[in-house]
């Protein structure tokens, strides 16, 4: 686990140990699972769906659903995946603005179609862009912190709607009234594997924590075995 300005008062530094957190499982955990579970199993912290950061910046999910969550999942955090640092940067924002606690980014999904895009478990194969993503995540939620306005990073003006309702609706406010979110710094975090297709933590790993990230979840295999076998802890 890194420390940095970002993640040194962060909700990680607080959690029981061992954490006990419901994990992002794309096609699970979607906002009516994380509800129910937060309600009656109350994990330590939660994560969204995996969700691709050019479906948000461009405004394909209208409505947000895929990052929509609940009061009582806190902490909660959103989990996004993608190959370009500038999408990064203006997902941080958006991210931020929708008053979520972290941004975790999934560089571990095994999926042969995310993966040879270079995102998911491909960022493996790829670590100096992987630490671009870091900062250029780390640099938009320090730029939101500081007072910069969605409006101000070129966003579709559609994208920028969708966020202002998705506030309103999920704050229980009327579509018309501001929703304020305190600029605050938050941690980010990434999920990973032990490589691609053969084990490279000794210098996978080392070159994630250079940049320091809040927290570092690890699945115990490759992406080349999938979810088969035990995994090597």
């Amino acid at each position: 686990m890194g420390c940095d300005i970002m993640s040194a008062h962060s909700f990680w530094n607080n959690l029981p140990q061992p954490i006990v957190g419901l994990a992002p499982m794309d096609g699970v955990t979607d906002a009516s699972f994380r509800y129910i579970t937060a309600r009656h199993g109350r994990p330590d912290l939660s994560f969204t769906e995996f969700t691709p950061i050019e479906r948000i910046v461009s405004g394909h999910d209208s409505e947000l659903t895929d990052l929509r969550y609940s009061e009582i999942e806190r902490p909660v955090i959103a989990q996004v995946f993608g190959t370009n640092p500038e999408a990064f940067y203006r997902t941080a924002h958006l991210i931020c603005e929708l008053g979520f606690d972290g941004i975790d980014i999934n560089m571990g999904c095994p999926s042969k179609n995310i993966a040879k895009t270079g995102a998911g478990a491909g960022l493996i194969r790829t670590p100096e862009r992987a630490c671009e993503i870091l900062r250029s995540t780390r640099q938009g939620i320090l730029d939101w912190a500081s007072g910069q306005e969605i409006g101000r990073i070129g966003l579709p003006a559609s994208v920028i709607e969708s966020v202002l309702r998705a506030k309103a609706r999920w704050f229980g406010h009327t579509a018309d009234s501001a929703v304020e979110v305190s600029r605050r710094t938050i941690p980010v975090s990434v999920k990973t594997r032990l490589g691609y297709d053969q084990v490279v933590i000794n210098d996978w790993v080392p070159s994630l924590l250079s940049e320091s990230p809040a927290a570092i979840t690890l699945h115990g295999r490759t992406l080349a075995q999938y979810y088969r076998g035990e995994a090597d802890w």
